[in-house]
């Protein structure tokens, strides 16, 4: 490969026209355009042009219709045309002769343009801007169309070869995917690939996308895979998911751009793929192997834009000019004849589903798709107002190959010189210097008084219909069931409830009315659920503003409901005073039983077996019997708002938001707990100002027992041991990397058992997070721990915890079957490691201290002056005989050679042998 740099200014994208004579350039507010053929003709010299010899190369057209930096500029696929787009919004239509603005138009506002595309048949422009927009033109009929709005900026937009398909990729980490129809065009959301970013990549100013020439790859730049950058290649045919990922790139990747060739090897077929970052690095893939054909460092110092000439070279830009890079033939492999390549888009137009179909796996989570965006709706621009033109004066010098150049038009000599190294040179980042100096319409709406929103114009039948203005909203009342945990084996409750954010400051601002950002942003409004009303926020509490932890409180809904069994608990809140007072009413079979009113609003409910219990507002509570609707007891007064209120049988537990938890045994009427949730929340790190962010809760419940439990967004378990009064860990992540009996993520729903289910929060909450599965997670525990010296039996020490902290929490539980099956398996586990110790002391507790336990062998005598056992022992441990245990155990493990020894000494004892 042959390279060659053309120090000829600062340019941000490029294009190649379909017959591959001329390459445009976009720049500082200038378009230029070069003979693409006197460019490669330089490439090929050998030796190489010097430096100086190459600054006097001129542009045979320059084109200075813009008035910012350009950052967009793509040649039609079947034309000479092309369109060209800056940061200050504006968007050209370009012939031979003029420029015609496309956009902005009528009372269109510029927005900075982020990227655009043309779709395969030069029919429909698609482009995105920095308010989150991506907008639809339609050349035949000059039409405009917004597709859809989003609150995070569409990086790149491409339509595939085949004219089926659109795909964008935002900064919220999403991409997603159309499919359109044409003449006229009907466009569709059909897919939202969430798996392939993990985060998002500020330093990367741009994520331009490419497809393969057939359409069935398309190359996604700045992708993860176990923190690892990588460019992946989505499948069509494979349901979006990834079939390649291409590995090289030190930093992150800006641009890819696929080859306009396919080519064979030994009967397979392959791609050829181009990729640029943002320190210099330019790779160009065979999509059949791992490595890149060939790696060139430090060519440029930012390449934010790239395009190949024909097969065989490609061209990319940056802050130092142009660079042309030139392959022989047999470097990049033999290329498909025609009639093989026809074949490959036929039947990837084949496999291509119709519009109408159902993707229901793509919307697994409970997305909905989106309703058709049509062509007839598009308002047509001509309309709105008369084209904007712009006769461009073609300026020009002669060019190297002047005879050979085929550019058209009047040409008019003049002198471009070179850039000058003492100038200012031109920011780095053209849309972040954009998005802050111009705010986007979204934001300067925000700030106007609602009289200057304009209202939304569609079309109907041909005719502009004007959408009236909204002036209150529905006031009927949405009924929606509250479950509340009834019981240890039920999964985390399902619920339509929302939540205040916590307080951080003692502050008079919820007297004013703060306004609703996300119903002043510009969306499409789709067919969903009709919203909760909910009353305002309760004023903050001193105590909680200077409390240690703060939780967010439920809103108050106007109207819910909470069943048990056959009855059902209506609550109507009024305005939380004694002029209307909410309403709560017990129904049994439609028919009121009881009602109670009340002069506060109510924001949670449960029931026990036999009470309902409500939370008010300001965090007192009221207990009433379900048959008849008697309070139990006088209110109870907890002093700070209430965020869960749980109950399971005959017990109620109630957790404040500054961490103060009670439980109460309500059949007999006393107080079992007081504690606080404190401990387990990461109180160690602070911000300035004193604040910091700590794992959530995502579970809190009670046991038929009144043990509390809790489970955190990092996966650990914790449940209330009041014997100890102190809480304890049921379940974390360590264990799940590194123990034999970890319960395995394959079901759905967890099991009976209260340590199989927070067990089971864990495995859920590491999926969540890492997106990879916990066994590739385990894998690299595995690499970079087990492998290590010293850590040989780091899985069998990790095992031997978990069981042993499994059994615990099993007998604090009361699970008596769970207890006794881990118990087996744990004694089990000891013999087949050779652990006599602990073997031993595990057979001495239950054998008890009033047994005969002889003298034994000099081995058996040594651990038996090291047994303690206390001198209140009792014959039964978690429902089972501790005698009955020891037999089992004597007769289940004894086939362990290395355990018989102790085994024996025991079955003596118990005259089993």
């Amino acid at each position: 490969m042959k390279l060659l740099q053309f120090p000829l200014g600062h340019f941000n994208t490029v294009s190649v026209s379909p017959d591959n004579t001329k390459l445009i350039a976009g720049g500082d507010s200038v378009l230029q355009v070069y003979d693409m053929n006197g460019l490669i003709k330089y490439a090929q010299l050998d030796p190489a042009p010097k430096l100086d010899d190459l600054k006097t190369i001129k542009p045979v057209r320059t084109i200075t219709c813009h008035k910012d930096a350009v950052n967009c500029v793509q040649f039609f696929h079947n034309s000479e045309e092309f369109i060209s787009a800056d940061t200050a919004g504006y968007i050209y239509h370009h012939t031979s002769s003029s420029a015609v603005q496309i956009y902005p138009f009528g009372s269109k506002t510029a927005v900075a343009i982020v990227d655009l595309s043309i779709s395969a048949d030069d029919k429909i422009l698609a482009w995105s801007t920095t308010s989150g927009e991506v907008n639809l033109y339609s050349f035949p009929s000059h039409k405009y169309q917004r597709l859809t709005s989003s609150s995070s900026i569409q990086r790149s937009v491409s339509f595939d070869p085949t004219n089926n398909y659109l795909v964008t990729i935002g900064d919220d980490t999403l991409i997603h995917v159309y499919q359109y129809t044409q003449s006229p065009y009907k466009f569709r959301h059909i897919s939202k690939i969430s798996r392939l970013l993990n985060k998002n990549r500020r330093n990367v100013k741009y994520k331009r996308i490419s497809w393969s020439p057939e359409g069935e790859l398309v190359a996604v730049p700045t992708a993860c895979k176990n923190q690892t950058m990588v460019i992946s290649l989505i499948s069509h045919t494979n349901n979006w998911n990834t079939s390649i990922s291409l590995v090289g790139h030190d930093s992150t990747c800006q641009v890819v751009k696929f080859n306009p060739k396919l080519y064979g090897e030994d009967d397979s077929v392959y791609s050829v793929v181009a990729s640029g970052d943002g320190d210099g690095t330019v790779c160009v893939w065979n999509t059949t192997k791992d490595s890149p054909i060939i790696i060139l460092k430090n060519v440029g110092d930012d390449i934010k834009d790239l395009c190949w000439v024909g097969s065989n070279a490609v061209v990319w830009c940056g802050g130092n000019g142009i660079y042309v890079g030139k392959f022989e033939q047999s470097e990049l492999g033999d290329e498909v004849d025609v009639k093989a390549f026809e074949r490959l888009m036929s039947l990837q137009k084949s496999l291509v589903k119709d519009i109408t179909h159902k993707y229901d796996e793509n919307y697994k989570r409970g997305a909905k798709e989106i309703d058709y965006i049509e062509e007839v709706n598009g308002i047509d621009i001509r309309h709105e107002e008369k084209e904007v033109k712009v006769d461009v004066e073609p300026t020009s010098v002669v060019p190297t190959d002047s005879e050979s150049s085929n550019v058209k038009g009047k040409i008019t000599p003049s002198v471009l010189l070179p850039p000058d190294p003492t100038a200012t040179p031109p920011p780095t980042d053209i849309l972040d210097s954009a998005m802050s100096t111009r705010k986007s319409p979204a934001k300067t709406k925000s700030t106007k008084p609602a009289p200057s929103a304009q209202p939304i114009i569609t079309m109907k039948n041909g005719k502009r219909r004007i959408q009236p203005m909204l002036i209150s909203s529905n006031n009927s009342t949405p009924v929606l069931d509250h479950k509340t945990t009834t019981n240890t084996s039920a999964q985390k409750p399902v619920t339509s409830m929302e939540f205040d954010k916590p307080s951080t400051v003692i502050s008079t601002d919820h007297v004013k009315k703060r306004p609703n950002q996300d119903q002043q942003q510009p969306s499409k409004k789709r067919q969903q659920l009709e919203p909760i009303k909910f009353i305002g926020t309760p004023i903050v509490n001193p105590s909680t503003a200077i409390s240690q932890i703060r939780l967010a409180t439920p809103k108050i809904r106007l109207h819910f409901q909470s069943k048990s069994g056959e009855l059902t608990l209506d609550i109507k809140n009024g305005s939380g005073n004694e002029t209307q007072p909410s309403r709560v009413t017990c129904i049994k079979k439609e028919k009121p039983v009881w009602t109670d009113f009340l002069a506060k609003h109510v924001g949670l409910v449960t029931s026990g077996n036999d009470f309902f219990a409500i939370a008010l507002a300001d965090g007192n509570i009221i207990i009433y019997s379900q048959i008849s609707g008697i309070r139990v007891f006088p209110t109870l007064v907890l002093g700070s708002p209430i965020s869960f209120l749980e109950s399971c049988e005959n017990y109620l537990m109630a957790v404040t938001n500054i961490g103060e938890l009670f439980v109460w045994d309500i059949s007999n009427k006393k107080s079992v707990l007081t504690s606080t949730i404190t401990p387990l929340l990461d109180l160690g790190k602070y911000d300035d100002d004193g604040l910091s962010k700590s794992d959530h809760i995502t579970l809190c419940a009670i046991t038929t027992t009144g043990i509390p439990l809790i489970t955190l967004s990092n996966g650990n378990g914790y449940m209330y041991n009041t014997s100890l009064a102190i809480w304890q860990t049921v379940s974390e992540s360590w264990w799940c990397f590194g123990s034999h009996y970890w319960n395995s993520a394959t079901t759905t729903t967890p099991t009976d058992s209260i340590i199989d289910m927070l067990e089971h929060h864990t495995n859920e909450e590491i999926l969540r997070k890492t997106r990879t599965g916990r066994g590739k997670l385990f894998n690299k525990i595995s690499k970079n721990m087990i492998m290590k010296e010293g850590f040989e039996s780091l899985e069998n020490t990790i095992s031997i915890n978990h069981l042993e902290n499994r059994i615990k929490c099993a007998e604090i539980l009361g699970e008596k079957q769970e207890f006794k099956k881990w118990f087996m398996i744990y004694v089990e586990r000891l013999c087949e490691l050779g652990l006599k110790v602990r073997l031993f002391e595990v057979c001495s507790e239950l054998l008890g201290p009033n047994e005969s336990q002889g003298n034994g062998s000099k081995e058996i005598a040594i651990m038996n002056n090291g047994n303690t056992t206390s001198s209140e022992w009792n014959p039964n441990i978690c429902g089972w005989d501790k005698h009955t245990l020891l037999k089992d155990i004597i007769t289940t493990c004894s086939i362990h050679r290395d355990a018989q020894r102790v085994l024996i000494h025991f079955g003596e004892l118990l005259a089993l042998v």
